[in-house]
């Protein structure tokens, strides 16, 4: 899930020189042509899935058994009393809202900030490297350091890159090392977080009894509903705190 989520945002930052390539953000006609060739890719790639990928007939089918409702009601009263619970979704919200915040400002910041908004393309496809060697390192991370730490560590990346992207806003170069080091660190905060679940599920079934996995994955939801109104929640905080477009200008 990692992976194809750095390669949705590399296409994200792609797209704004692709539009100019098409004829700019301001003409319809270029987002039609995108969103057509995006929709032919997604055509292509699911025949492609469709007719090169064939079920293995010699691996057995395991039947799964419906939880009874009694087990269902035990699991869910379990799952609610479990502190861990509550600290994934809480992660899961702050993953969520820090990287939707910053695909919503992005192009912003680039435009209007650094005085290019070519730059959004730059900053949202080069910490992709980082990211990439963050993916490959962190199962062995967490196999020499153990979860807690690795995650401990990430955020502190994450962390770090936002303290380095503090210290000159305006200056490409400062921003682009923050934005790397926390596209390490945020690397390993989603290969984690997603590890969470069969964690939860465990200790669940060693406090109760009962095993609970479609329960423990409840916990994506409520980050994965921000996706639905943190833009306009971006642009509101960015209002309240002084920035705003005034005559084609920045002004704070």
């Amino acid at each position: 899930d990692s992976i194809f989520t750095s390669a949705g945002s590399l296409l994200a930052a792609l797209a704004i020189p692709i539009l100019g390539w098409l004829g700019g953000s301001a003409r319809q006609s270029a987002w039609l042509k995108l969103t057509a060739v995006l929709a032919v890719l997604a055509a292509v790639t699911q025949a492609v899935c469709y007719f090169g990928v064939h079920e293995k007939q010699a691996i057995a089918p395991v039947e799964a058994k419906p939880m009874q409702k009694e087990d269902l009601k035990k699991g869910f009263h379990a799952l609610l009393h479990t502190k861990y619970f509550y600290y994934a979704i809480l992660m899961f919200l702050i993953n969520f809202y820090m990287s939707l915040s910053i695909s919503s400002v992005a192009k912003y910041y680039a435009q209007w900030v650094l005085g290019n908004v070519n730059y959004c393309s730059l900053m949202g496809s080069l910490p992709m490297i980082p990211m990439g060697i963050g993916l490959l390192c962190t199962p062995f991370l967490s196999k020499k350091l153990g979860k807690r730490r690795t995650m401990m560590c990430a955020v502190g990346c994450v962390l770090l890159g936002n303290v380095i992207g503090s210290l000159a806003p305006a200056s490409l170069a400062v921003a682009m090392t923050g934005a790397m080091v926390k596209g390490l660190g945020s690397a390993a905060v989603m290969c984690e977080l997603y590890t969470l679940a069969p964690d939860i599920v465990r200790y669940v079934q060693q406090q109760s009894g009962v095993r609970i996995e479609g329960l423990a994955a409840f916990k994506i939801k409520p980050g994965q509903g921000i996706k639905r109104v943190k833009p306009v929640v971006a642009q509101q905080s960015l209002a309240q705190i002084g920035l705003h477009r005034d005559d084609g200008e920045c002004g704070i």
